[in-house]
Parts: C-alpha cells; structure tokens; sequence
C-alpha cells in the first residue's frame, strides 16, 4: 500500500482550491499518479506537486493534469489513445481548473505583496557562502518557517530532511542537489517561475566546489608522489653508504 498523500497546503486558500478541485478530478477516475504521468508529457512527481497546494504550478501542468484525468485508456504501441478529450463535461472542467488557476496565480501574488520585505533574489551569487546567505535571506522573507513544517512543504518524503532544513536554514550546509534545492524553495512558497535564477546559481557554486575538491585531492596525491620519491632516494642514498 502506498504512502497516503499529505493534506493540502492551506497556506494560500486559492492555492488550496485548486489543488482540492485537481484531487476530486483523480478521485473520480480512482488513477495513481504514475498511471496519469502514462498518458501525458509531465512526470508523476509533478503531477502530484500540483495538487499538494503548496507551491503554484504551471497551466500547462495543470492542463496535463486534467487531460491525464479524463483519458479513458492508455495507448498501446502506436494506437491512439481513448480519450474522453471532446466531451462538454471536460471542456466544463478545464474551464473551472484555468479559472481556479487564475485565482490561485493571484492568491500567490497577494501572498508575496504581504511580506514586509522585497523578496530575495540570487543575483551576485558567487560562492558557497553567498548563496548560503541568499536561501537564509529567502528563509527569512518566508516568515521562517521550523525546519520540520519546511519538511512537509517540500514535497515528496526525503527530497528535504527536516535535519537538512535546520542546516541550511542555520548556515551549516547548502542543498547538495537539485531536487534538493527545489524542495527548499518550494517549502518558502517561492513561485516555480522563480527557480531557474535559483538552479542556475547553483549550478554554478556546486561546479566550483566539485572544482576545489578536485583540486584538493590533486594536491593531496602529488603531496604523496612527492613523499614517496623522496623516501626512495632517501632509502637508495642508505644502500649506496652501506655497500661503501
């Protein structure tokens, strides 16, 4: 049996009605997430990241989303699949989804106009300790969130530990993965169509940290080759003096 699914988000209400009214439509067809993600172009994580309620997805996820719901059959091999796509029932359902969607996108706007202070950006990030202050700054602006509530908002179980969560927020370790990096920023409610910046800088710590470490082991293993040559004249200047 799979692990059941977590209440919706209830930070945003708009948010939360939209994800409420995507759970309804899977209900009524009675589909796993992977068994939705079968049919359509979206993975079954973020299909399911749409109807958490906790961060705003895309039309185009949420369209996904529906056609996945209402496809009667699943394609096999080259067949097309049955599909209740045409129906006046779907066309009525898509409707209230993109309205939900419309008021969700505002909810999330408001949202982010109530905080006392600018959002965060990652601009000018340039090392560990730059965008370890940066994802601090966003914790901040997301009113601080505890570690374990931070946990539950990032979405599937283990892409945050709430003992990762603690560290970030305390400035002890940055996300060592992308996902991981997502869960973070998801858990601070910042918008999906923010995290490219977010991914990118990144990206660009994590090269030059794997960079560092590959330069440190470099140093370490001609440290050792060094050590060992010495060591080997030191032991054939030995053998010359004894065989004088």
């Amino acid at each position: 049996m799979g692990r059941p699914e977590k209440p919706v988000g209830q930070t945003i209400p708009e948010l939360a009605r939209l994800a409420t009214f995507l759970r309804d439509e899977r209900a009524k067809v009675n589909r796993s997430y992977a068994a939705l993600a079968d049919v359509v172009e979206v993975s079954a994580a973020t299909l399911k990241r749409a109807a958490a309620g906790t961060s705003l997805p895309t039309w185009h996820t949420v369209r996904q989303y529906m056609d996945a719901c209402h496809v009667l059959s699943k394609p096999v091999h080259v067949e097309v699949a049955v599909t209740g796509l045409n129906s006046p029932d779907f066309r009525n359902a898509v409707h209230q989804a993109h309205t939900l969607w419309i008021g969700a996108q505002k909810g999330v706007q408001d949202a982010e106009n109530a905080h006392p202070c600018p959002m965060p950006t990652c601009r000018f990030v340039y090392d560990e300790a730059d965008l370890s202050a940066r994802l601090r700054e966003l914790h901040a602006w997301a009113r601080s969130p505890s570690a374990h509530v931070m946990e539950e908002r990032a979405g599937d179980f283990g892409v945050l530990p709430h003992s990762t969560a603690h560290r970030i927020i305390k400035g002890q370790t940055i996300p060592r993965r992308v996902d991981q990096l997502q869960g973070f920023l998801r858990a601070c409610g910042l918008a999906e169509s923010k995290w490219e910046a977010w991914v990118t800088a990144w990206w660009q710590v994590n090269n030059i940290r794997l960079a560092q470490t590959v330069g440190n082991k470099m140093h370490f293993i001609i440290d050792a080759l060094v050590e060992q040559e010495l060591r080997r004249r030191s032991e054939a200047g030995e053998e010359n003096e004894l065989a004088a």
